[in-house]
């Protein structure tokens, strides 16, 4: 993502203008965006559910879904070979326990209830003991956060 834009999306964040920052990453072409571009759209996202809920915490709610359903897509997008506990083990540092941008602690049965619903339902699969995302529910992810 260019630079410019980034600056730009990092104003409007400090601006609380939360919708011109999904607005504006939603017409960019899914197949063109880019990791950061996907994160700012996270952002957006976690604010939103922090007005909706008055704190920064994920449970079993839609919006809480579509935040597992990112924090997978973004990471098995960088370690591709991800296994279903090693997922399990690694979601404390993804966002529980995040530095900046974390909420200080989470309930593991969260996750694995996500990870459970998602498998049953098919929109995760295992292949060669690796698990990640179906093709179509990837990008069924990518239009929820721009729907956001």
């Amino acid at each position: 993502m260019e630079q410019r834009l980034m600056d730009q999306l990092n104003e409007w964040y400090e601006a609380d203008e939360h919708q011109r920052i999904v607005d504006t990453l939603s017409a960019i072409p899914n197949e063109e965006r880019d990791y950061e571009a996907i994160s700012h759209l996270a952002r957006a996202i976690c604010t939103r559910i922090v007005e909706a809920k008055g704190g920064f915490s994920f449970h079993a709610d839609e919006l809480s879904y579509v935040m597992y359903d990112v924090q997978f897509w973004l990471y098995t997008k960088s370690y591709p070979d991800t296994r279903h506990d090693q997922y399990v083990a690694a979601y404390e540092n993804i966002i529980a326990f995040g530095k900046e941008f974390g909420q200080g602690g989470y309930a593991p049965s969260f996750i694995t209830d996500w990870l459970d619903v998602r498998m049953k339902e098919g929109r995760i699969v295992q292949d060669h003991g690796m698990i990640r995302f179906t093709d179509s529910y990837a990008a069924e992810v990518i239009e929820k956060l721009n729907e956001a």
